[in-house]
């Protein structure tokens, strides 16, 4: 697809699905794709600001927040500039360190998270340990 954040001209969200062939067919996905992926990590963010009482995780969300706007926009330019090699392999790393950020958050949101978390309310983070029982 040679325009972004068009598909052909159209709104990326009202493109007809009957032009959706070949190669086509990837590339305006992995749009929708990674449009979703980054209303997620909007609700993540708010989500985690709002409801959790840590402030390493409120700055976790947000920066989970930062690297998918960046993503968006390094998938911008890679199209727009016909796939420089620099821009496009930044756009692969920073996918593979917002899934890395997002694991983190998974993990420590999750029920060993929770345990950590009461752990660090009453007696000091360092009390909890990988393993130990809570």
């Amino acid at each position: 697809m040679p325009d972004w954040p068009t598909s052909y001209g159209w709104n990326m969200f009202t493109f007809p699905p009957s032009k959706w062939v070949g190669g086509i067919f990837y590339e305006h996905g992995h749009r929708l794709i990674a449009s979703t992926v980054g209303f997620l990590t909007i609700v993540l963010a708010a989500w985690l600001w709002r409801a959790d009482p840590r402030r390493w995780m409120k700055r976790l969300g947000a920066t989970a927040l930062g690297a998918v706007v960046l993503q968006g926009v390094l998938g911008g330019v890679t199209v727009l500039f016909f796939l420089p090699s620099a821009v496009s392999t930044a756009h692969a790393a920073l996918a593979e360190i917002f899934l890395c950020i997002t694991v983190a958050i998974a993990l420590f949101t999750s029920e060993v998270g929770s345990a950590a978390r009461d752990a660090s309310t009453t007696s000091g983070f360092g009390a909890w340990r990988p393993g130990r029982p809570c």
